[in-house]
């Protein structure tokens, strides 16, 4: 590695490493929604969903389950489709918290679904 190389790599570390480079920077803050859709009827998650335009995992685990990076703290409105159900739209507001420490505080809200068959 040529010395200049080497010295661009040291400036963008510490551009990146204000407090230290500890744990504390390796955590950003961030706010998100997170939620489940089931089927209204037998409670069944549903695995085919579409969330706000993206289709959800359709096997597995999360199955059913959501998460959606949004801007920051505030209230938002998501709507859920799939085939076979009446589409739904809901009011989240991200009011919850998760303080990390070193001044890192996430922002989450959570919001069930349930859909009806059509």
């Amino acid at each position: 590695m040529t010395w200049r190389l080497l010295k661009w790599w040291v400036l963008l570390i510490a551009a990146f490493c204000t407090e230290g480079c500890g744990e504390c920077n390796d955590i950003k803050a961030m706010s998100y929604i997170q939620g489940t859709v089931t089927d209204s009827q037998t409670g069944q998650r549903l695995c085919n969903a579409v969330v706000d335009g993206m289709k959800m995992m359709n096997s597995g685990p999360d199955c059913g389950h959501f998460l959606i990076d949004v801007a920051g703290n505030g209230t938002y409105w998501i709507t859920v489709s799939a085939p076979g159900y009446a589409t739904q739209t809901k009011q989240v507001t991200t009011d919850q918290e998760i303080d990390h420490g070193c001044g890192q505080i996430s922002h989450y809200g959570y919001v069930t679904f349930e859909l009806v068959p059509l």
